[in-house]
């Protein structure tokens, strides 16, 4: 019995370690591993068993927490990555966990619960994240972009970059950094231009004509090679890729909807000018071509999909933003460079690094420590950073806004659709783009389309009651 307790203190212990050791070697740019890492790993993992304590009762707090320094200290050889480290030690756990009979259930449930409670009782203790050295301080001689802005996030998605194969946690963050959009919005909500410098709309015999006017000499990023400016064809070819079939980006049904429905038509005039002629003019034409929203679709260069080819295409990113991709790891982060003489407004820094780090506690420990310079975190972790009086944080304030929301679909008719068509549309509204509910189920929402009828009046009621 005496033995089984020690085992599995043991097993705790070097638990930890796959833990520790996975933070601890998580350096920016890890070089190829050396020949003799596993060897290392595992000399490290039975020098830690060997000087273990063999009291009946097991080691100590003290005697473990000596042992997974000492065991970090030694398990960190040079070239490996984290992820490298950690499957040799989690192999040496799994070896060890089978000799002593303890079920991986009982250590992994174990070890969570050590883990967390050493997080909240030490949050100033917990183990940083390796992140880049800070940049000089900045003197009256230095002009353009300086340092790294590090910001930490709990879930960033994997470095994928065609827009029908990336979802909304990568793409997101591109919005935010990488890639530009036809419009923006204001602060005050209006849309502006970007990459389209004006639009106008006129109704024709045909339909309603919208004509956009591109922004001249607007560079794609050169970090994997030279592709010129932004035209139309560029345009039109994101729009096509982010709404193919198959695609995975959350903007494809808004964009179907708006440029290529059944009779829309799409024209190129020439290399800055595209013209979409409609059965209807649509308010929310500009809705997924425009920053900030989610699902927003940027531009990126047709040239370098046709040169390189859909499967690199994925891997590099050749978009318009201040920032241009520089390096990336899946499932840790992604580090960018500025665009110093970029069109709109060159960045403040030199580099930019979106960082992952899941768990909330740690990305306090980070902030605290100086590792991570903002990012995102919960009402309670910022109170807890405000009770730490730091001198040097910055908060930042954005009035009447709130990241909750209760969406209520079904508010919009689409006229062109086939269940919004007739005299009684009591049918389901907007079928096929998300919403399975007829008009009689929400609401909210009235079948009349009369505007000044009771049933609408009504239905406007439920709306401003339920905000």
């Amino acid at each position: 019995m005496a033995n089984r307790i020690r085992s599995r203190w043991t097993l705790i212990a070097i638990s930890l370690v796959i833990l520790l050791v996975a933070l601890a070697c998580s350096e920016e740019a890890t070089p190829t591993p050396t020949p003799d890492t596993g060897a290392a790993v595992q000399q490290a993992i039975q020098q830690a068993l060997a000087d273990r304590p063999s009291e009946p009762q097991g080691p100590s707090s003290e005697d473990i927490a000596t042992l997974v320094q000492s065991a970090v200290a030694a398990s960190a050889p040079e070239g490996a990555s984290p992820e490298q480290v950690q499957e040799m030690v989690a192999a040496a756990v799994a070896a060890a966990s089978g000799e002593s009979g303890v079920s991986e259930e009982e250590l992994q449930a174990v070890v969570a619960q050590a883990v967390a409670a050493a997080v909240s009782d030490a949050v100033a203790q917990a183990t940083p994240v390796a992140m880049p050295t800070d940049a000089p301080t900045p003197t009256d001689t230095m002009t353009g972009p300086y340092g790294t802005l590090r910001a930490a996030v709990e879930d960033l998605g994997p470095p994928v970059f065609l827009l029908s194969q990336a979802g909304y946690p990568t793409y997101r963050f591109l919005n935010l950094s990488t890639d530009e959009m036809l419009f923006s919005t204001s602060v005050d909500g209006k849309v502006v231009p970007r990459l389209a410098e004006s639009w106008n709309l006129e109704q024709t015999p045909e339909g309603a004509l919208y004509t956009f006017n591109l922004r001249q000499g607007v560079p794609f990023h050169d970090n994997h090679g030279d592709w010129g400016e932004v035209t139309a064809d560029d345009v039109l070819f994101s729009l096509r890729d982010a709404t193919k079939e198959g695609t995975q980006h959350s903007g494809a049904a808004g964009v179907r909807r708006i440029w290529f429905c059944d009779e829309c038509e799409v024209t190129i005039v020439d290399d800055y000018t595209i013209k979409l002629l409609r059965p209807e003019p649509r308010f929310d034409v500009t809705w997924d071509v425009r920053h900030p929203f989610p699902a927003g679709v940027a531009v990126h260069s047709k040239k370098h999909f046709d040169t390189v080819g859909e499967d690199a295409a994925i891997t590099q990113s050749v978009a318009t933003g201040p920032w241009q991709m520089y390096e990336h790891r899946s499932g840790d982060y992604f580090l960018m460079k500025a665009v110093s003489d970029h069109w709109r407004s060159p960045p403040d820094w030199d580099e930019f690094r979106w960082q992952l780090i899941k768990e909330d506690s740690t990305r306090i420990a980070n902030f605290l420590t100086g590792l991570i310079d903002t990012g995102k975190f919960t009402a309670e972790a910022v109170q807890a950073i405000k009770q730490e009086e730091l001198p040097s944080t910055k908060y930042m304030t954005f009035p009447g806004v709130t990241y909750h929301y209760v969406p209520m679909y079904g508010q919009q008719y689409y006229t062109e659709h086939p269940a919004h068509q007739g005299e009684n549309p009591k049918v389901p509204i907007g079928e096929n783009v998300g919403y399975q509910h007829t008009c009689n189920d929400l609401p909210w929402v009235a079948c009349d389309r009369d505007v000044n009828s009771a049933e609408w009046d009504k239905a406007r009621k439920v709306r401003l009651a339920m905000t």
